[in-house]
C-alpha cells in the first residue's frame, strides 16, 4: 500500500511540474477573451458545453443543443447503470476506461467553454472543437 501511495505522489508531482513548466512564461493573447470564471456564467457555460457536445451530430444551434442534452442525459443514465453493474459484479475495470475517456472529453469541453465563452455561444459550433468531443461518444 505504501508503494502505491509513493507512485501516486510521484505521478502528482510530475503532473504539477509539467503544468508549471508549460505555463511558466505564458502571456494571454490580447485578441482572445479572458477565462470566464464567475458564478453568474454557470448557465451560459453549461449551454456552451451542450452545444459543444451536440455539434458532432447537428450543424445548427437548436439541433446541437437538443443532441447535446440527449447525449449528456444518456451518459448520466448509463453511468449510473454501469456503476450499479460494477458494484453488483464487484468489477469496475470493465467500465473504467470508457468512463475515463468520456470524463476526459467533458473536462476538455469545460476548458474550451471557460476559454471561448467570451467569443459567444457560436464558438461551440466551430468544427475545430468537434474532434475532442468525439471522444465523448466512444
Amino acid at each position: 500500500m505504501t508503494n502505491l501511495i509513493v507512485w501516486y505522489a510521484g505521478y502528482l508531482l510530475f503532473g504539477l511540474l509539467a503544468v508549471t513548466l508549460y505555463f511558466r512564461h505564458f502571456t494571454h493573447p490580447a485578441q482572445l477573451p479572458h477565462f470566464t470564471t464567475t458564478i453568474s456564467s454557470a448557465v451560459p457555460l453549461f449551454h456552451f458545453l451542450l452545444l459543444w457536445l451536440g455539434n458532432v451530430f447537428a450543424p445548427t444551434k437548436a439541433e446541437a443543443l437538443f443532441c447535446g442534452c440527449v447525449s449528456l442525459t444518456a451518459f448520466a443514465v448509463l453511468t449510473v447503470v454501469a456503476i450499479k453493474a460494477a458494484r453488483r459484479q464487484g468489477n469496475f475495470w470493465r467500465f473504467y476506461p470508457w468512463l475515463t475517456i468520456a470524463a476526459y472529453s467533458l473536462i476538455s469541453g469545460a476548458i474550451v467553454a471557460f476559454g471561448r465563452l467570451g467569443l459567444g455561444l457560436g464558438a461551440a459550433l466551430a468544427p475545430k472543437y468537434s474532434v475532442v468531443s468525439l471522444f465523448f461518444y466512444i
